[in-house]
């Protein structure tokens, strides 16, 4: 007979709230479901206690403090070990290769606990032409791998993802393909937010958004080079950013002579880290159009962003990449376009904002997609590997 009792989950991080990336999402949503569904999750890790206190979730949270040195490693390596004995837990879920994937794959010839380790990005893929990947250096790349062959399952969330697992020399059998979800819930609100009065854009403009803190890898050079194309061609068009640094495109913005189509949000605090409506989500469900301009395979796993916008029944123009092209359909929930290309990448966006009838249609199959992203069918996925790695342990 099925063992269905509820499972103690472990699940380790590098970084938590209030720190705010992919991540950090990730495991909240993740944490937030096994919750809803009758199990007992803890996240644990080291960053940002004194910060973290005034901030309450539905599941609990174990922190240390951020401090380095052996002595302190060793107080970290017994804490780890206690709290597992203590707690009971069943699993532990690392997320990233290192370094807490590898820290925990040291400790798992005395603790025996099933482990499954999840990439985020940086740490697994490689992208040499702007330097970017952990696995850049060779003691950081044998340590990757070390966590790799040492966990019991690893999981990719994109095709993209599953390669580079394999090339940093997981074993194909290890590997189990669990996409990101979508909190769906968060784009079927209505808000009493009117982005548009907000950011002073008129109550007819069409917005194109897109979020994710600045980085080479992100194009938004060639995101905000097209969008100029885009504002000769189409009147009353604007671009939302919403990320950390995304200050420095301002001189390009600028030189282009849009800075009154171009609004850099900065960074949008999560509604659950604060009393107050849902901004971001809004903002979502007031924009016309996402996009996402990634530079290249390995820039991105399978954006969470990205995924939002599909759940906010948004059209995309995104970069034809791994993790992008798993989910747009070209000319069915939106367009694919050369990644740096600026011309095509303003084609496709003219095409949208110039055609109401086909962003309702390519939004509709947006939301259509994000359904089967549910976190809800995501977490049920991950709990089902949770049991077949535990129940093989056993």
């Amino acid at each position: 007979m099925k063992n269905d009792r509820p499972l103690n989950i472990m699940l380790y991080v590098i970084s938590f709230f209030p720190t705010i990336g992919g991540r950090e999402v990730v495991v909240h949503y993740l944490a937030k479901w096994l919750k809803r569904l009758g199990h007992n999750p803890r996240v644990v890790g080291p960053a940002g206690w004194l910060k973290s206190r005034k901030y309450k979730f539905e599941y609990p949270v174990h922190r240390w403090p951020t401090l380095r040195g052996r002595l302190v490693e060793q107080v970290k390596e017994a804490s780890l070990l206690l709290d597992t004995k203590i707690w009971k837990t069943d699993l532990i879920h690392a997320h990233s290769t290192y370094p807490n994937g590898y820290f925990v794959s040291q400790l798992n010839a005395l603790n025996k606990t099933p482990l499954i380790v999840t990439p985020h990005g940086e740490d697994i893929h490689i992208i040499p032409e702007i330097n970017f990947g952990l696995r850049m250096d060779p003691v950081k790349d044998r340590k990757i791998t070390q966590s790799l062959l040492r966990a019991d399952a690893c999981t990719a969330i994109s095709t993209d993802v599953k390669n580079s697992l394999l090339d940093a020399g997981a074993k194909q059998e290890k590997i189990v393909e669990i996409p990101n979800g979508i909190d769906l819930e968060r784009f079927d609100k209505k808000y009493s937010i009117d982005v548009r009065r907000k950011y002073n854009l008129p109550d007819d403009s069409l917005i194109v958004l897109s979020v994710a803190s600045y980085h080479v890898k992100r194009g938004y050079e060639h995101l905000v080079d097209a969008f100029a194309r885009v504002c000769a061609e189409v009147k009353n068009c604007y671009l939302l950013i919403a990320g950390r640094d995304t200050d420095v495109l301002m001189d390009r913005i600028n030189s282009h002579g849009i800075s009154a189509n171009v609004k850099l949000l900065g960074q949008i605090i999560p509604p659950f880290m604060q009393e107050s409506e849902d901004l971001l989500a809004a903002i979502y469900t007031q924009s016309n159009l996402y996009i996402s301009s990634s530079m290249a395979s390995g820039a991105e796993g399978l954006s969470l962003a990205l995924m939002d916008g599909m759940g906010a029944r948004l059209p995309i123009v995104a970069t034809d990449i791994s993790g992008n092209n798993d989910v747009v359909r070209h000319d069915g929930n939106g367009y694919l376009v050369r990644p740096g290309d600026d011309l095509d990448m303003a084609n496709m966006i003219i095409k949208l904002l110039s055609d109401a009838e086909t962003r309702e249609k390519f939004g509709a199959a947006s939301r259509e997609t994000a359904a089967v992203y549910s976190w809800e069918n995501i977490t049920k996925r991950y709990i089902e590997v949770y049991r077949e790695l535990i129940d093989r342990s056993a």
